[in-house]
C-alpha cells in the first residue's frame, strides 16, 4: 500500500518501504503527531481516529436490494464510509501521484473507460467507451499500473474497479456473489447482514487501545484481519477475472480461426512493416493460439512463417546468395524469435547496414509523430484522427482553443429567427415537430452501422476503421455500383490525374477514409463532393498546385453565387477522372480554397455525372404507421390502446417527483392477492402509483418540533366544539376512508403483529369549509412532527394566479373550457416499502398505507401522478411518446390545446374537438392508475356549437366563478363576501385578524387595495407578542375606539376599486403592454395594462380599467423603509420589469411577436439607471444600486434575446402618474396602528354579533 496516509504509529507499510518516512508524523486529519507520538496532539489524533472509526460500524440499515454492485462493494470493503484499512490504499495516477480511491479520478488519469455494456451508475456518467473499442487485456494492464503504489495485495481496490468498469453481465454475477457472502438468514428466516463475513474483517483494523502499539498481539491481530480481508477480495476478483476470460473468448477478435488467419498472413507485411513489430505480433498471436485446445504451433512450423516473410522482402529480389543462406539458417537452425532477430542483426552489421529494416529493404513513409518524432506505424494511420475533428465523446478528446461550436442556424441551415421561433414553441430544429429534439429526431438519417464491405486486411491488426464522419458538411460518396451510396461505405474512390504518366491522385468521397493505393506512384488522401445543384466542376487552388496542373484563362468566366458571397472564376484546368471502369477528362474551374467547404477538395457538378456513370436515386417515401401520425383521424379506441401500451412501458421505472428530487414515483402493478395490502380503488385499476424515498435522506428532528403537536390525539375536543351536523359530516368522511380501506382500524393485537413500517403517529382533525364546497368538513392530518424529519419537497406546478392568467392570455371566443377534478386524489397514492402512518382521530387509531393530506411530499406526489397521467394522455393523442418532466410543460405541446393542472384540478381549454378528445382519453386512462374524474366533478364552458339551447352555467374553480357570455367571452368573478357581512371582532385575536385577511382574496391580482389591506392587517398582528405559540394566536387583544375605526376603514379601503362586484374577461390580442410604477416613503405601487392602441403619456387619461392585467400595492418593510426615495423607486421599477418578463411567455407566440412594452416611472434617476445599466454616484447605496441597475439591464437583454421584445423605460411626470402614486400612498399603514403589547388599554367592545354574523365568521375561508 502507498503509505501516504496513516491512522496510527504502527503503519502496515514495512519500515524499509520508501514511503515510511513520509507517513511518520502525518495523521489522517493532517495534524502533526510529534516525535515520540505520545504528546497531546497525538492523543487528539487518536481520539479523532477512534471516533471516525466508530462511524464505519456495519449494520443492516445500509443494505438494500436497489443498491448497485458498486455501492454494495463500497460498503463491503470499507470504502464507504472510509475505514482505517482502506485509507492505506490509493490508486496512483499516470503522473505517479496518489489520487485516492475515486473511480472517476482513476478514469480521468489513466483514460480507463467503462465497458460499453457496463452498468449505469449515478455520478459516474460519460465514462462509457464506444462499442467495440473496449479490451479486457488493456483495461487490466492499465489497472495494474494504477495499483503499482499499493504494497502487497491490492485486491480490495481491484474489486472496487471491477464492480463498475466490467460488462453488465459480469458485474451482475459479481454482485450476487458478494451479496451471498454478506447476507445470511437469522433465526426467523429473515435476511440479515452477516457481520462475521471475512470481507468485513477491516472492522478489526483500528487504532490500538493503549499506547503500546508495538505489542506483538496487536500486530498479529491486525495481520490476521488484513489477510482475511484481502484474501476474500482476491477470491471475488478471481471469479470476475475468470468470467471475463470466458467472455473474451467469445469475441470475434479472439476467435482462433481469425487469429490463425492473421498469423498466417503476417508474411504479407514484408517490406511495409518493421521486422521487430512482425516478431512482436507473431509472438502475441502464438500466445493467444496456444490457449486453443487441439492446436499446437511448434517452432519448426513457426520458422516456416519467418522463412516466407524473408523471401517476400525486397532484399530477396536481388538474388543475393548470402541472403539465401541466411533464410536457410532461419528455417533450419533458429530456435526462437529472438534467435532470428540475433541472426538478422549480425548479418545487417556485416553488410554495413544500420538496422535490420534497412538490410531487408523496408519501405516506410517518413511521416513523424508529434509526440516522439518517430515514423508513424501503420496502426497510427488507422487510428489517428486530427484533434480538431475528433468527437467529444471519443477517448482522448481534449478541448482546444481551435475547437469552436457552430450556431444552430449554421448546423441546420435555418435563419436565426426561425431557430428562435422553433425553440420558443418547443419544436424540433430539424423536422419542425413537437415531442423531441433534433438529436432524437425520427427523421434524422442515421449513420450506417453496417461493417466495412472491404475484405478484412490481412496486413492490419485492427479491423475497425477509426475514422469519424465530419459535421453537416459531410459529403456523400459513390459506391461500386456508380450510385450515390451511404456515407460510411469506404469502397468508393475517384482516381484523378492531370497526365496519365504524371503523379496520380486518389480522392475518396468519405472524409478520412483511405482508398486503394496504386502500386506505383504516390498519392494524396483528399475529398471529392458530388453536387447535383452545381453546373460546373470546381477544384481548390491548393490541389491544383499539388498536382502541378496547367492553368488557362477561360473564355466565359463563371460567376458563383454563394450564401454570403459572389465569386468570379476565370481560370480552369483539365484533370483525368477514373471512377471504377469509367474514365473521363473533365474541366475544372479553379477557386480559392475558402470557396469550398472544408470537407471537400473538389466538386463534381451534375453535367459530369453521365460521363462517370453517377446516378441519383431518391428513396421512396416510407409508409408511416398510422398510430404514429399526430392526427385525430385515429379512433378514440386506438388512442386509448396506445396509452395503455405506454403505461406498460412505464412500469417499475422510478422518476423523481417534480419539485422533490429526493422522492421517486414509480408505476407498479396492483397486487390483488388476498393477503396483499393493495386495495383496488376502481374496478378497472391495474396499476398503482407508489412514492418512495431513501431513508438516508431523512433529516434530524428539531427539539422544538414536538411542541407543534401531531404525535397525540387532540381532535376530540375540536370535534366536540362543532355542531352536530359538522360532526356527522366529519364522521361520514372517516367512514368513507374506512370503506375504501384507506384507513384500517387498529386493535391492540393487530398493532403488535403488524408488519408495516410505521413512520410515526399523526393526528387527523376536522376543518370546516365553505358551504359552497362539496366537502363541508375536511379531515386534515397534522404531520408537522413527521414532516420535520422527511426530506424537503415543494410543489412545482403553476400557482392559481399563473393558471388563471394563462387562460385569460390564451383565450379565443370559439374555445371550449373544461374543469376536471380528481376525486380523493391524495389517498389514491401509495406509500412504498411497506411504510404506513398511524392516524389518531377521535380517540381511535388507524393504519394508513396511502399519502395522507398533510404530508410534506403530498403535493409533489400528486404532481408526479398527474404528470404521468398527462404524459400518457398526450402520448395516446399524438401517437408518440411524450415524456415531459414538469406539469408546466403541457401549455405549448399541441397547438390550440392547453392543459394546466393545479394539484388535483386539471384545466383544459382550446379547440373544442381537441379538448373533447383529450378529456375522453384522460378520463379513460385515469382509472387504470386508480384515479378517477367523476362526472359530478367535470364542468364545461362550451362554445356556441356545443352549447345549443342549453345556457352555460357558472362554475366555481380556482377561487373564482367562471362563465362565458353569448359572444364566447370569458367572465371571471372574484368570490368575496360583502362588506356588510364582515364583522370586526373586539377584542381580536391573531387568528381573527388572519381570518379577516383571508376574506380579501384576490386570485387575479387585479385588486391591489384589497391585498394591501390584508397584508397590513397580517403584518400588524404578526408582530404581536408571544411568538408563534398557540397561546399567542388565541390571545384576545382589546382595541380602542380609534384603533377599531382604523381597522374598519382599512377593510373599507379594500372595496374601493370595485372589489366584490367585479367581472373580468380574457385579455385578447393586445399590441402594447403599458406599465406604471411609483414609490413613496411609506409604500409602492405598480400597474400593468394590455391595450390595443399606443398610450399617449401626455394625456391625463389612463388605460381603461378593463385592460388591467396585474396590479400591486405594498408597504416597505422595516429595513427598506429607511432607504433613499430614489432607491425605492428603482426597486419598484425592477419589480415592474420582472412582472412584465413573467407575463411575456403567457401570451401566444403570434401575440408576443408584435408586442411593444412601455414602462413609465416618474423618477428620472431610476429611469436612467434602468436604461444605462450603470450608476454614477457617490453614496452608501452605490453598490446596491449598481447591482439593481445591472439586473434591470439583464432583464432587458434577456427579453430581447428570448422574446424579441424591447422593454422601453420612459419618464413620466408625477402629475400624470396618479393611480400608481395613489397605490403607493395608502392612508393606513401598519406602522400607524398601535403595537399589540400587554399594556394595551382595554375599551368597551361594540355590539355583539348576532347569530347570522357569527355563522359567517365561523365559515370564513382562507382561500
Amino acid at each position: 500500500m502507498s503509505g501516504v496516509e496513516s491512522t496510527s504509529d504502527m503503519s502496515i507499510v514495512g519500515e524499509d518501504h520508501p514511503s515510511v518516512s513520509q507517513s511518520i508524523g502525518t495523521s489522517e486529519h493532517g495534524a502533526p503527531s510529534g516525535k515520540d507520538g505520545k504528546g497531546p496532539g497525538d492523543l487528539l489524533r487518536r481520539a479523532i481516529a477512534a471516533a471516525a472509526q466508530s462511524t464505519t460500524e456495519t449494520g443492516w440499515t445500509w443494505y438494500s436490494d436497489k443498491l448497485t454492485c458498486l455501492q454494495i462493494v463500497e460498503h463491503a470493503i470499507g470504502a464507504n464510509p472510509k475505514s482505517t484499512a482502506i485509507s492505506h490504499m490509493q490508486f496512483v495516477g499516470a503522473e505517479g501521484k496518489p489520487i485516492g480511491i475515486s473511480l472517476k479520478a482513476l478514469s480521468k488519469s489513466w483514460e480507463i473507460q467503462q465497458h460499453w455494456d457496463g452498468p449505469r451508475e449515478e455520478g459516474l456518467e460519460n465514462l462509457r467507451s464506444r462499442k467495440g473499442s473496449w479490451r479486457w487485456t488493456k483495461f487490466r494492464r492499465l489497472l495494474d499500473f494504477s495499483l503499482s503504489g499499493v504494497q502487497g495485495n491490492a485486491s480490495p481496490l481491484r474489486l472496487l474497479a471491477y464492480s463498475f468498469f466490467l460488462p453488465r453481465s459480469v458485474v451482475a454475477e459479481l454482485r450476487q456473489i458478494v451479496v451471498d457472502h454478506i447476507v445470511t438468514a437469522d433465526a426467523e428466516g429473515k435476511p440479515t447482514l452477516n457481520r462475521e463475513a471475512d470481507i468485513f474483517s477491516w472492522k478489526d483494523i483500528r487504532e490500538p487501545d493503549d499506547v503500546s502499539s508495538s505489542s506483538t498481539e496487536y500486530i498479529l491481530s491486525v495481520k490476521k484481519a488484513y489477510e482475511k480481508w484481502v484474501k476474500q477480495c482476491s477470491e471475488f476478483c478471481k471469479i470476475a477475472e475468470d468470467k471475463m476470460t470466458q467472455l473474451e473468448s467469445c469475441e470475434d477478435y479472439s476467435n482462433p480461426v481469425l487469429l490463425l488467419r492473421r498469423w498466417s498472413s503476417l508474411y504479407k507485411k514484408a517490406g511495409h512493416v518493421e521486422f521487430s513489430r512482425v516478431v512482436e505480433e507473431e509472438a502475441f498471436l502464438c500466445g493467444k493460439l496456444s490457449e486453443t485446445k487441439g492446436l499446437t504451433l511448434d517452432w519448426s512450423f513457426r520458422a516456416c512463417l519467418f522463412e516466407l516473410f524473408l523471401q517476400s522482402c525486397p532484399r530477396a529480389h536481388n538474388h543475393d546468395s548470402g541472403f539465401g543462406s541466411l533464410v536457410n539458417d532461419v528455417r533450419n537452425k533458429s530456435t526462437s524469435p529472438q534467435d532470428v532477430l540475433s541472426k538478422l542483426q549480425a548479418t545487417a552489421l556485416q553488410n554495413k547496414e544500420s538496422s535490420i529494416d534497412d538490410y531487408l529493404g523496408l519501405v516506410t513513409t517518413k511521416v513523424t509523430s508529434r509526440e516522439n518524432h518517430r515514423p508513424k506505424r501503420q496502426s497510427d494511420y488507422q487510428s489517428a484522427i486530427p484533434m480538431a475533428k475528433r468527437s467529444k465523446t471519443q477517448p482522448g478528446y481534449k478541448n482546444t482553443a481551435r475547437d469552436t461550436q457552430k450556431r444552430a442556424s449554421e448546423v441546420f441551415r435555418l435563419p436565426a429567427s426561425e431557430i428562435a421561433l422553433r425553440k420558443e414553441r418547443g419544436l424540433c430544429f430539424k423536422c419542425n415537430q413537437h415531442g423531441h429534439i433534433a438529436s432524437e429526431c425520427p427523421k434524422k438519417t442515421p449513420y450506417a452501422v453496417e461493417k466495412n464491405k472491404q475484405r478484412i486486411s490481412d496486413a492490419s491488426t485492427n479491423s475497425q476503421s477509426a475514422y469519424l464522419q465530419d459535421s453537416v458538411e459531410l459529403p456523400t460518396n459513390v459506391n461500386s455500383g456508380g450510385r450515390m451510396g451511404n456515407a460510411n461505405e469506404t469502397d468508393a474512390s475517384v482516381m484523378l490525374t492531370d497526365n496519365k504518366d504524371q503523379q496520380k491522385l486518389a480522392v475518396t468521397t468519405v472524409m478520412g477514409s483511405t482508398c486503394p493505393c496504386p502500386k506505383s506512384g504516390q498519392y494524396l488522401i483528399l475529398r471529392a463532393g458530388i453536387d447535383s445543384m452545381a453546373g460546373v466542376n470546381m477544384v481548390k487552388q491548393g490541389i491544383v498546385n499539388k498536382l502541378k496542373c496547367t492553368e488557362s484563362r477561360t473564355q466565359n468566366p463563371v460567376v458563383i453565387h454563394g450564401v454570403n458571397s459572389v465569386s468570379k472564376l476565370d481560370r480552369e484546368c483539365t484533370i483525368y477522372i477514373s471512377l471504377h471502369d469509367r474514365q473521363a477528362k473533365l474541366s475544372f474551374a479553379i477557386c480559392r480554397d475558402i470557396s469550398l467547404p472544408n470537407s471537400v477538395d473538389l466538386l463534381i457538378g451534375k453535367p459530369s455525372f453521365g460521363l462517370l456513370g453517377i446516378d441519383l436515386v431518391l428513396p421512396s417515401p416510407a409508409e408511416q404507421d398510422a398510430i404514429k401520425k399526430p392526427s385525430l383521424s385515429r379512433t378514440k379506441e386506438e388512442m386509448i390502446r396506445y396509452g395503455e401500451t405506454y403505461l406498460v412501458e412505464l412500469l417499475q421505472k422510478p422518476y423523481a417527483l417534480p419539485g422533490a428530487s429526493k422522492y421517486q414515483g414509480t408505476l407498479q402493478r396492483l397486487e390483488k392477492a388476498p393477503d396483499s395490502i393493495d386495495v383496488s380503488d376502481h374496478p378497472r385499476q391495474l396499476y398503482k402509483y407508489v412514492i418512495t424515498w431513501n431513508d438516508k435522506d431523512l433529516r434530524a428532528p428539531k427539539s422544538s418540533v414536538g411542541a407543534l403537536g401531531g404525535s397525540y390525539d387532540y381532535s376530540y375536543p375540536i370535534l366536540n366544539s362543532m355542531t352536530d351536523s359538522q360532526q356527522r359530516e366529519f364522521q361520514l368522511e372517516v367512514d368513507n376512508f374506512i370503506k375504501h380501506k384507506w384507513w384500517v382500524p387498529e386493535t391492540d393485537d393487530q398493532r403488535l403483529n403488524d408488519s408495516a413500517d410505521i413512520m410515526g403517529n399523526v393526528c387527523t382533525f376536522p376543518v370546516s369549509q365553505s358551504l359552497l364546497k362539496s366537502t363541508k368538513v375536511r379531515p386534515c392530518t397534522d404531520c408537522r412532527s413527521l414532516n420535520a424529519t422527511l426530506p424537503q419537497a415543494s410543489y412545482d406546478g403553476f400557482p392559481i394566479f399563473e393558471s388563471i392568467s394563462l387562460v385569460r392570455a390564451r383565450w379565443s371566443s370559439d374555445y371550449t373550457l373544461a374543469f376536471l377534478d380528481l376525486s380523493k386524489a391524495f389517498y389514491r397514492l401509495h406509500l412504498g416499502n411497506n411504510k404506513a402512518l398511524r392516524i389518531l382521530s377521535n380517540n381511535k387509531r388507524y393504519t394508513c398505507h396511502r399519502v395522507a393530506f398533510g404530508l410534506i411530499f403530498g403535493p409533489a406526489a400528486l404532481s408526479g401522478a398527474v404528470l404521468t397521467l398527462l404524459n400518457t394522455s398526450f402520448s395516446a393523442l399524438l401517437g408518440r411518446k411524450i415524456e415531459c418532466n414538469s406539469t408546466r410543460d403541457f401549455i405549448d405541446l399541441v397547438p390550440d390545446l392547453f392543459v394546466v393542472p393545479y394539484y388535483d384540478d386539471v384545466v383544459v381549454w382550446g379547440n373544442a374537438r381537441l379538448v373533447q378528445r383529450f378529456t375522453d382519453i384522460l378520463v379513460e386512462i385515469a382509472p387504470l392508475m386508480g384515479a378517477e374524474f367523476p362526472e359530478t366533478k367535470q364542468d364545461w364552458l362550451t362554445n356556441k356549437e356545443q352549447q345549443g339551447s342549453t345556457p352555460n352555467r357558472v362554475y366555481r374553480h380556482l377561487g373564482c366563478n367562471w362563465s362565458r357570455d353569448e359572444e364566447g367571452n370569458l367572465r371571471i368573478e372574484c368570490i368575496v363576501p360583502s362588506r356588510s357581512s364582515i364583522i370586526i371582532p373586539n377584542p381580536m385575536s391573531r387568528t381573527d385578524a388572519f381570518r379577516l385577511g383571508g376574506y380579501l382574496y384576490d386570485p387575479l391580482r387585479l385588486h391591489p387595495s384589497a391585498r394591501l389591506s390584508a397584508d397590513v392587517l397580517r403584518r400588524w398582528f404578526g408582530k404581536s407578542e408571544g411568538g408563534n405559540k398557540r397561546k399567542a394566536w388565541q390571545k384576545k387583544w382589546p382595541l380602542t375606539d380609534s384603533t377599531w375605526s382604523m381597522v374598519s376603514k382599512l377593510m373599507d379601503n379594500a372595496y374601493l376599486d370595485g372589489y366584490g362586484s367585479c367581472q373580468h374577461n380574457q385579455i385578447g390580442s393586445p399590441r402594447f403592454i403599458v406599465a406604471f410604477c411609483d414609490a413613496s416613503n411609506e409604500g409602492w405601487g405598480l400597474l400593468l395594462y394590455a391595450v390595443e392602441d399606443e398610450y399617449d403619456p401626455s394625456s391625463d387619461v389612463f388605460p381603461p380599467k378593463e385592460k388591467l392585467i396585474e396590479a400591486h400595492a405594498g408597504e416597505w418593510d422595516d429595513k427598506k423603509v429607511n432607504y433613499h426615495v430614489n432607491r425605492k423607486e428603482a426597486i419598484t421599477l425592477h419589480r415592474t420589469m420582472k412582472a412584465i418578463t413573467e407575463w411575456l411567455p403567457r401570451f401566444m407566440l403570434d401575440v408576443r411577436q408584435r408586442l411593444q412594452v412601455s414602462i413609465y416611472c416618474d423618477n428620472s434617476s431610476a429611469v436612467a439607471w434602468a436604461n444605462k445599466g450603470s450608476v454614477s454616484m457617490r453614496s452608501y447605496d452605490k453598490v446596491a444600486l449598481q447591482r439593481l441597475s445591472e439586473s434591470m439591464s439583464d432583464m432587458r437583454r434577456d427579453c430581447q434575446l428570448q422574446f424579441s421584445v424591447t422593454l422601453n423605460v420612459k419618464y413620466i411626470q408625477g402629475l400624470k402618474n396618479t393611480i400608481a402614486d395613489r397605490l403607493s400612498r395608502s392612508d393606513i399603514r401598519s406602522h400607524m396602528l398601535p403595537p399589540l403589547k400587554s399594556n394595551t388599554r382595554k375599551t368597551p367592545t361594540p355590539k355583539e354579533p348576532d347569530e347570522t354574523d357569527y355563522l359567517i365568521v365561523v365559515y370564513g375561508v382562507v382561500m
